[in-house]
């Protein structure tokens, strides 16, 4: 994946996949953290969805958060959803 030129992907099975490993690595770290800081955490798989005609809503976040990232003509959001339990 690393050494790949963007030309090298075959199909957008393929950048869907190294999107999916990379948001996994990225929610396991952010999970590691939160527990180290001594909170019991537990995380859903992380999703991945594309288009532009579309709306995701996750009941009883008690916080939420939404970054945006773009490069080129590309963009992209990540969400954070947040839930304590008692």
């Amino acid at each position: 994946m690393l050494d790949m030129e963007p030309d090298d992907f075959e199909d957008q099975d393929e950048v869907k996949e190294v999107i999916g490993e990379v948001s996994n690595m990225a929610s396991g770290s952010l999970k590691s953290s939160i527990c180290d800081a001594g909170f019991d955490c537990r995380i859903s798989p992380p999703s991945f969805t594309a288009g532009s005609d579309f709306e995701m809503e996750c009941l009883h976040l008690d916080r939420e958060g939404k970054y945006a990232f773009s490069h080129a003509a590309d963009s992209f959001i990540v969400e954070i959803g947040l839930k304590t339990t008692e």
